[in-house]
């Protein structure tokens, strides 16, 4: 989930930081938007670093994906 957030707001600043640069041309309000939308990408970076470093160290995941379910195991 939080993987899926980093990139929708990643293309969200790429869009809003083009704006600013030749749509709007330099105001202050859309380069304060565009940094309010990389914390936010920063923050689900973080948090995907986060959950995923706990189902590998603490759950036992492991890198290799030992113990995921398969599509035959759902059925």
């Amino acid at each position: 989930m939080y993987a899926d957030w980093t990139i929708y707001l990643s293309i969200a600043a790429l869009i809003a930081q083009l704006t600013h640069l030749f749509v709007i041309k330099g105001k202050r309000w859309s380069m304060v938007a565009v940094a309010l939308i990389l914390i936010g990408g920063a923050y689900t970076v973080s948090q995907a670093a986060h959950y995923g470093s706990q189902l590998v160290y603490i759950e036992g995941g492991g890198p290799q994906g030992d113990f995921l379910e398969t599509e035959a195991h759902s059925r």
